[in-house]
């Protein structure tokens, strides 16, 4: 199963896997009582993961938690392949999906960093074919076209990172507002067949259907970190995965981690003041009935932690992947989480008791 589940999205999403801390980031293993958290309370995770595994809520989980900089925990549990019976381990590669929109984030910032773009620099400065966008009002299914309108100003290069552009997944694209229509525009996303298809031509596809909203105006999940990569792309020269895997992949010893499986030291990669930024509340945009929550440069940020019952200190920031994949940052606590399964649909709460187990056991 994991490896059916990997060769649909390869050519999509990262593969990242939990390699060696040791080896790969020079993270050591800490005595989690050392760091304020109870030894007894972490073993709870243990016996919830199992539960879960047992349960057929998933086949397989790995997780880690960083607290201070060094490891507490890092265990695997369950199957990674039920079929060939091979066990999920701490270096099981998986599909992270969404999870990788930080590190495209990142990749974006880093040319951000060298003065080519900022926030406000419009989209179509950078790709002309963004220039003029039209908005959705109907689809017509007889004749198989769009009903559109002028868009009430251009995509700005903020919007993309807060997925406040208009742009949407096809696949995803409920179909009161013209699934077929999109789905005919041969835009490659989660599951469309053919992976030979050029970034450069993805893109130009999908400037060539109607946005769902104005861009700015609301939140909707889509394309928006492809369109930044065909933007590194364009600014940078290099392909988007090559600049990926020389500015981040490499430097960081993420061997592991890419578009594709693989065949076979720590530097400094975006400013202190840019990093700062992933986490700042940008957009109320994001959930505007939950006021604890806003948008930041494609992470969801805690803006205030009183407003709501979560764990989470203000300025924490998270996000998952489609296949049950999820992290955490929390800065006040110097506090990582992060935990994968390869499972979807799920109705398990596996990662959300994690996120609390963790928590609760802090002293």
């Amino acid at each position: 199963m994991m490896k059916k589940l990997v060769s649909i999205v390869a050519a999509l999403v990262f593969i990242s896997c939990s390699t060696d801390q040791d080896r790969n980031y020079n993270l050591s293993k800490v005595d989690p009582a050392l760091v304020g958290f109870d030894k007894e309370s972490l073993e709870r995770i243990d016996d919830f993961i199992l539960s879960s595994i047992n349960n057929k809520e998933v086949a397989g989980t790995s997780a880690i938690i960083i607290k201070d900089g060094g490891v507490i925990y890092h265990k695997a549990f369950g199957m990674a392949d039920i079929k060939n019976k091979k066990k999920m381990k701490k270096n099981t590669i998986v599909a992270i999906a969404s999870m990788s929109k930080l590190m495209s984030t990142v990749g974006a910032l880093i040319i951000y960093d060298r003065g080519l773009y900022n926030l406000d620099t419009r989209l179509d400065e950078i790709l002309p074919e963004f220039k003029d966008p039209k908005v959705f009002v109907s689809y017509n299914s007889e004749t198989k076209s769009f009903v559109t309108r002028d868009a009430d100003g251009p995509i700005l290069m903020k919007h993309l990172f807060t997925h406040t552009s208009g742009l949407v997944y096809p696949f995803f694209t409920p179909p009161e507002i013209g699934r077929e229509g999109y789905m005919l525009g041969r835009v490659y996303d989660a599951w469309s067949p053919d992976t030979s298809l050029t970034l450069k031509e993805n893109i130009k596809r999908m400037s060539s259907l109607p946005l769902v909203d104005d861009p700015g105006k609301k939140w909707h999940y889509g394309l928006n970190m492809d369109v930044l990569g065909r933007v590194i792309e364009v600014l940078d020269g290099r392909s988007f995965a090559l600049f990926m895997k020389e500015e981040i992949f490499d430097p960081l010893g993420l061997r592991d981690t890419g578009f594709r499986l693989p065949k076979s030291h720590w530097k400094r990669i975006l400013g202190r003041k840019t990093v700062e930024m992933i986490n700042r509340p940008l957009s109320n945009l994001f959930s505007p009935e939950d006021k604890s929550i806003a948008m930041g440069l494609s992470v969801g940020v805690v803006v205030d932690d009183r407003l709501n019952y979560e764990h989470h200190s203000t300025g924490s920031y998270f996000w998952g992947g489609y296949f049950y994949t999820s992290y955490w940052v929390d800065p006040k606590e110097k506090l990582i989480g992060v935990i994968m399964n390869q499972i979807n649909p799920s109705t398990s709460r596996l990662n959300d008791k994690f996120h609390q187990l963790v928590y609760s056991a802090l002293d």
